[in-house]
């Protein structure tokens, strides 16, 4: 979805696109650890796209 609509809105030259990305480590209840990806897709300052998604550091072969 991410790629999708940042290719489409690189194909119009006459806007200004901004891509944002994070990643944060939280410390869960239990004493795992998770990890939470945002991405932000603005156009001239309005936003276009914002996903985010969690998972947990063991699920990726992460070692917390």
């Amino acid at each position: 979805m991410l790629a999708e609509c940042y290719l489409e809105a690189s194909k119009n030259r006459d806007s200004t696109f901004t891509l944002m990305a994070s990643i944060i480590r939280l410390q869960n209840k239990d004493g795992s650890v998770s990890y939470q990806a945002q991405v932000r897709l603005k156009r001239d300052g309005k936003l276009l796209l914002n996903e985010s998604r969690s998972f947990l550091a063991a699920g990726v072969g992460i070692h917390a």
